[in-house]
């Protein structure tokens, strides 16, 4: 199912390997093709899309994504003026998805991964990674 949406919650979350950094930052967020492509279960995989999801299915995603690579980043990403689409019909939650270009100036480099390691030391939860 997709549709386009216009959300009250304007930032979302992208979650690549650090080696794609640099190119992140310089170029911004460039809809392609990728091998992760086919873990989403993209209805049309020739399609050229950004994914992102909200800030709840980060770890999800990210396990689904990088299971076995803990060399992950996360990108806040200000989507105030961008159309997306909603897909809703996974179970690793909400994914959004943008055919345009994203620019660097809409993009942050989170330290996210560091807040969820904090929040589970303090909190005991075990088995987040």
């Amino acid at each position: 199912m997709e549709k386009t949406c216009q959300s009250e919650n304007r930032t979302f979350y992208h979650i690549t390997l650090r080696s794609n950094l640099e190119s992140i930052l310089n170029k911004g967020f460039i809809p392609d093709i990728s091998i992760k492509c086919q873990k989403c279960y993209n209805d049309n995989p020739t399609e050229k899309l950004v994914y992102m999801t909200d800030l709840e299915s980060v770890k999800a995603w990210r396990n689904v994504l990088y299971r076995e690579n803990d060399d992950c980043i996360i990108f806040e990403v200000n989507c105030a003026e961008l159309k997306l689409i909603k897909r809703c019909k996974y179970i690793h939650g909400p994914e959004y998805a943008c055919r345009i270009t994203i620019l660097p100036e809409n993009i942050k480099l989170t330290n996210l991964w560091h807040s969820i390691f904090i929040y589970i030391q303090t909190n005991s939860l075990n088995g987040f990674f």
